[in-house]
């Protein structure tokens, strides 16, 4: 399952600098461990985001 919004790629920098061939098809296992360790993030901004905070009459903190 990948995660992202949009199209996944995966490039090898050191021979593709210039990001023009994806090897996604060829590191299947890269991609599972990355798209893990992006739940897991997503997962834990879920459970530790809280909303703006917003304060009547707020003041500077410097003058």
């Amino acid at each position: 399952m990948l995660l992202a919004r949009g199209p996944v790629q995966l490039y090898n920098l050191d021979d593709d600098i210039g990001e023009q061939k994806s090897v996604i098809e060829s590191h299947p296992e890269v991609v599972k461990q990355l798209n893990k360790r992006f739940a897991d993030f997503a997962k834990d901004i879920a459970a530790n985001s809280r909303p703006a905070a917003f304060v009547d009459n707020p003041k500077p903190l410097s003058k």
